[in-house]
């Protein structure tokens, strides 16, 4: 299903009616979808980790296919910042939003959505642990949040698969997560990285 700019508008609106939020940008939505258009025929699942108020999650969930969507969130905010993320605007317990909440509008309206509720992968990645990816959207804030996100997804996401980690462009701390890696990242938007397996 391909979107354009009104119907995300028409998503995000949605999300809000129902007390939840979008926390990205039509063009960041954009960079997703086409994404996931270019892993269509990758085999694997698809996974988002920060989930927060579903914005980038509703665009998964509405183009992703017959594929399982994944999602991923502590649903108490952000966990305890690193000396890596310092000059951060971020602070511990932002993006507080309600487990139920997404689960409840996630699973009424989107096959094969399974939400996740924990540190991750600390407290849920043993949940995929035997599971492939063709795409894994990363929106983590932190520097130590992304590293572990990126170790646990790394061996598992398929030849083809793509992972775009949010803010890569803007926090210190993820860039340093993602560089640190050793994978070539290329920047797409204003705020976006992208790693292509």
């Amino acid at each position: 299903m391909k979107l354009t700019e009104i119907g995300i508008n028409s998503l995000f609106t949605r999300l809000r009616e129902n007390s939840l939020s979008t926390g990205i940008s039509t063009e960041d939505a954009i960079n997703i979808e086409i994404a996931i258009e270019k892993t269509s025929a990758v085999e694997g699942d698809i996974a988002e980790v920060g989930v927060s108020g579903g914005g980038s999650a509703i665009i998964i969930a509405e183009v992703k296919g017959e594929k399982c969507l994944h999602l991923f969130d502590t649903f108490e905010g952000l966990p305890e910042l690193g000396e890596e993320d310092k000059e951060s605007a971020f602070k511990k317990g932002q993006y507080i939003t309600s487990f139920a909440l997404v689960q409840s509008y996630f699973n009424n309206l989107y096959p094969n959505v399974f939400v996740y509720k924990g540190l991750f992968p600390q407290d849920t990645g043993k949940e995929i642990a035997d599971k492939k990816f063709s795409f894994v959207h990363l929106d983590v804030d932190l520097y130590q949040s992304t590293c572990d996100a990126l170790a646990f997804f790394w061996p598992r996401i398929n030849e083809g698969g793509i992972l775009i980690c949010h803010d890569y462009q803007t926090e210190k701390g993820v860039r340093k997560a993602l560089d640190g890696f050793g994978i070539e990242v290329k920047t797409i938007g204003k705020s976006q990285g992208i790693i292509t397996k």
